[in-house]
């Protein structure tokens, strides 16, 4: 198993502890346990931070097809090709409850957002609705519902983020919609062309998208049931914000409905922008790599995102002859070399950036801050201060806009601004 940064799309690690071939995975609630299911009929809780394994869940005779967390993250179900559902406590790693209501191998399961159902569904054609205690112990968790759903087998089971839809897809090559409260079937999509094991609700649950073997996919109205146009694209901003000319950038689309985003569009032809498949765009991020020619001259150019919804409103990207950094994790930002281009965020109201830097005595250096200048409402304030920390000199305004320093420094040694 590869666990990926999905900022970057680098590999983190390759965790290994299974005797044979993994068939699920699914992440707590917190983002800070990643549960594995494999074919050697066991179960594995891992630290995500490190990579740790820190227990083995026994219990299952039979393949782990599927698992999912509650949404409170201490209980984890799986569902096994042993025909039963069971119900783990997360913490101590114990049973607590064990289903074997299904007549043959399940392959499906999904929590209500509330955590009070669960529903899972396999080679019986049947969804079963089980009630689940606080505590989940065993005698606690009646079932509640068990329905024929379809005429193959159940691939995958999906909730409506308001607990009020039940989405089901077959190897028969149907979808169907369902009322969740007592599982009874809404309408059926038209016929897959072939099987339909991959859902998701997009735009408020209103737009149902089916992904199929083939390769091929559709977006469908929740309610009608009518093929339908994906929302179109929405870009808010890129990261980094202004890229150095010459060189092959990694940017990051920040925005909505990116999902399906098939191109970025450049209003220079010189620039161009290619849509990273990996990792692959999300609903609200996607990556790109940009290139631009070393005489590409220096401005701001508009970046718009295509989808089959349409493109979006452009949002610009700036580019310049000096190297770029980006503000990080850490509370100090060091300029590894001079000049050089600084990108920071001021979020919340009153935040401020620290940068760090060296120079040589007798250097003069010129601090520019651009945020008026590139619409931003930010009233920002530069101020420069010695090793020390001592404030050297500020300014929160130049010529009526965005502040400036011109400083002649005496000894050398690391400075700072923010």
């Amino acid at each position: 198993m590869r666990q990926w940064n999905v900022d970057d799309g680098k590999l983190i690690r390759v965790i290994e502890g299974h005797r044979d071939s993994l068939y699920s995975v699914a992440l707590s609630p917190d983002g800070k346990i990643l549960a594995t299911g494999s074919y050697d009929q066991k179960i594995k809780l891992w630290k995500v931070e490190t990579g740790e394994e820190i227990r083995t869940l026994s219990g299952h005779n039979g393949c782990v097809f599927d698992l999912a967390f509650r949404p409170d993250g201490k209980i984890l179900a799986s569902a096994s090709a042993d025909r039963t559902v069971k119900l783990w406590d997360v913490e101590s790693g114990q049973r607590r409850d064990t289903w074997s209501q299904p007549l043959k191998e399940v392959f499906t399961l999904a929590f209500s957002p509330d955590g009070k159902r669960l529903a899972a569904g396999g080679v019986d054609n049947r969804i079963r609705v089980w009630e689940i205690s606080d505590t989940a112990a065993e005698t606690t968790n009646p079932l509640l519902h068990a329905r024929f759903a379809h005429e193959g087998a159940i691939l995958n089971l999906l909730y409506s983020a308001d607990g009020k839809t039940i989405v089901s897809s077959s190897d028969d090559k149907t979808v169907k919609i369902w009322d969740a409260a007592e599982v009874t079937e809404r309408l059926s999509l038209e016929t897959q062309p072939d099987w339909p094991p991959a859902l998701a609700l997009l735009s408020k649950d209103n737009t149902l998208l089916v992904g199929r073997l083939d390769g091929s996919m559709q977006f469908y109205d929740i309610t009608s049931g009518k093929v339908a146009l994906p929302a179109k694209p929405e870009l808010v901003r890129v990261i980094p914000r202004g890229i150095q000319r010459g060189i092959e950038t990694r940017i990051k689309l920040i925005g909505s409905n990116l999902a399906t985003l098939k191109e970025v569009k450049s209003t220079n032809a010189k620039l161009k922008a290619t849509v990273l498949t990996d990792p692959a765009p999300m609903a609200n991020e996607a990556w790109a790599t940009v290139t631009t020619p070393a005489d590409l001259p220096r401005g701001s150019y508009e970046l718009s995102a295509i989808g089959p919804g349409g493109e979006s409103g452009a949002t610009k990207l700036h580019v310049d002859t000096l190297p770029q950094l980006v503000e990080g994790d850490t509370k100090t930002n060091r300029l590894s070399s001079l000049p050089m281009n600084f990108w920071g965020t001021l979020d919340p109201m009153g935040d401020d950036d620290l940068v760090e830097f060296e120079v040589k005595a007798g250097q003069t250096l010129v601090l520019d801050v651009a945020a008026k200048s590139l619409g931003s409402k930010a009233n920002a304030v530069l101020t420069l201060m010695d090793p020390e920390g001592k404030v050297i000199s500020s300014n929160n305004d130049f010529d009526k806009g965005d502040p400036l320093l011109v400083h002649t420094f005496k000894a050398g040694g690391v400075y700072y601004a923010k």
